[in-house]
């Protein structure tokens, strides 16, 4: 049985997650909670957990501040974040931190379970490795390659005992006194692409392995291993200057991808993480390496890259937004098949055209399965694939490329659709909130329409009016309320009104000033800007 932390201050999510645990089959407990990320770093350091759960914002210390300082204490315990899409840049701070896994909120038992058994999984396989360096040091055991996979292993570790490094370096080929040192990973494709054996990977991997082993060892330190992916990773070492090595490596590299392009049966990614001044510091680099890889492997991009020249600038972008979800929700309703697959043919395409990095697709993906599980429960569309679909989180590392995602994202969607009609669902949609929905629709240029008046309107509470409206289309009723708003007001510019305050008038806002504020805000240009730009748009085209 493993002991669980689990560490929020909103008291029903606590509570929740306790009732998901009595499902659990005795395999995890709960050993102690907390509610703020202060109380929550005293009880990791009181009960030494096996897995804590930990929400982002917290009062008195944050979920990041208490996994920097849980890591800085050098504690064990397996760190899983609960996040939610607004927090993306703190979550990816907790990667880099070494966070296993984060969860989505609001989050389903079967993703906290299967979260947990791998992490379990994970703890049961690092125990083990335990006992078995455990053995070697007793047996002085001295098979050189051997002790060589073995010390690369340990030196990309966040977490590593330097007393058994340096008791190992005496017989690796490998100064843990150089200068600079540097990771480099090395993944192999066969050319042309297709599928092979696991004899044919060892061999492409033994020949790769040999080839930079020997481009290398004339000049720096270096030695090799292989990764759970099957991935080599390179670490180098040399008497040159941090800001010097990486102009070493660079051409080694290059006549690598070339002789591999040329003379083999293959392509390959390499991807080196920075240089540092600090043997302890190759741990940074082997992260930074595999951010390189993820974000290059996933838009099928070949050859040398290097982390310091990797744009990752504008992952935040939300690309699901407010408005779109209104629309798939449409789409959904009507079961429009075709309609559906040209709407995620344009999310992936503009995902593509961004070239965001894997967390951040990761996110837009899980934000749009979560938006079709919840429509599944919420109309009573249940099929056996439901209660097996894998953890959202190994989506990306399961899967080579933008277009294999797209595959998995649509076909989740249709089977919704081909699910909902062998079950005779003639529309997917609370009757109710469907009225409510129309009712905004047509309303909306009423003057200051608000909660109260559209809850009065259907004899329902404006608390039930939220809770209903947001259960159904998973987006706000102020929110689609200033969709249609803003929506309608581009559409009146774009057809040649110029009048602001006659737009706002029609739009449903008294005060014209109030108007130009939430369309500025929302579009980032303010009314009377936009009308002139398209106007000078259109002198332009008619000189033309």
């Amino acid at each position: 049985m493993k002991n669980v932390l689990l560490i929020d201050d909103e008291f029903f999510f606590r509570k929740a997650i306790h009732h998901y645990f009595q499902d659990f089959n005795s395999e995890f407990t709960i050993c102690g909670e907390a509610n703020n990320g202060r109380d929550g770093l005293r009880l990791i350091q009181e009960l030494k957990p096996d897995i804590a759960l930990v929400d982002i914002t917290m009062p008195l210390m944050d979920g990041i501040q208490m996994v920097e300082s849980a890591r800085a204490q050098g504690l064990q315990t397996k760190m899983v974040i609960l996040t939610g899409y607004s927090e993306f840049e703190y979550a990816q701070k907790a990667i880099r931190l070494g966070v296993q896994d984060y969860l989505l909120k609001p989050i389903r038992p079967s993703d906290l379970y299967n979260c947990l058994i791998k992490l379990s999984a994970k703890i049961d396989y690092e125990n083990n490795q335990k006992d078995y360096h455990s053995q070697i040091l007793d047996k002085n055991f001295r098979l050189n390659p051997i002790i060589q996979e073995y010390f690369a292993e340990e030196l990309i570790k966040k977490e590593t005992d330097w007393t058994k490094i340096k008791h190992f370096s005496q017989d690796i080929p490998f100064s843990l006194e150089n200068s600079s040192y540097c990771v480099i990973l090395c993944d192999i494709y066969p050319d042309p692409l297709g599928p092979w054996s696991i004899n044919d990977q060892q061999l492409y991997l033994y020949s790769a392995r040999n080839i930079l082993s020997e481009l290398f060892s004339s000049s720096l330190d270096c030695i090799i291993g292989v990764n759970e992916n099957q991935t080599l990773f390179l670490l180098l070492g040399s008497n040159l200057l941090p800001q010097d090595l990486y102009g070493r490596i660079e051409p080694i590299l290059k006549q690598f991808v070339k002789i591999a392009e040329e003379n083999l049966r293959y392509s390959v990614l390499l991807c080196s993480g920075s240089c540092y001044s600090q043997v302890k510091q190759l741990a940074h680099s082997y992260q930074e390496a595999r951010c390189v890889e993820k974000y290059q492997a996933l838009h099928h991009a070949r050859g040398f890259f290097c982390y310091h020249e990797t744009d990752f600038s504008g992952q935040t972008e939300y690309i699901f937004s407010d408005e779109k979800r209104y629309h798939l929700s449409k789409l959904m309703r009507k079961s429009d098949e075709e309609g559906i697959r040209e709407f995620l043919q344009g999310i992936f395409k503009e995902m593509t055209c961004q070239q965001l990095h894997p967390v951040a697709i990761y996110l837009q993906i899980c934000d749009l399965l979560s938006y079709a599980m919840g429509y599944a429960v919420q109309n009573h569309i249940f099929s056996e694939e439901s209660e097996t679909q894998k953890n959202l989180f190994e989506i990306i590392d399961t899967t080579d490329s933008i277009e294999q995602l797209f595959d998995c994202t649509t076909s989740y969607f249709l089977r919704i659709l081909h699910t909902a009609k062998q079950q005779g669902h003639n529309h997917l949609s609370s009757s109710l909130a469907q009225q409510i929905l129309d009712y905004i629709e047509n309303n909306c240029h009423q003057i200051n329409l608000n909660l109260e008046d559209i809850a009065s309107h259907f004899f329902i509470s404006k608390q039930h009016l939220c809770y209903l409206f947001k259960k159904e289309f998973n987006f706000t009723v102020g929110n689609f309320l200033l969709w249609i708003r803003m929506e309608r007001a581009k559409n009146y510019f774009d057809d040649g009104c110029e009048n602001v305050s006659l737009v706002a008038y029609q739009c449903g806002y008294e005060d014209a000033s109030y108007f130009g504020k939430c369309f500025k805000q929302y579009y980032g240009i303010s009314p009377r800007s936009y009308v002139d730009t398209r106007i000078k748009g259109a002198d332009k085209n008619h000189k033309t």
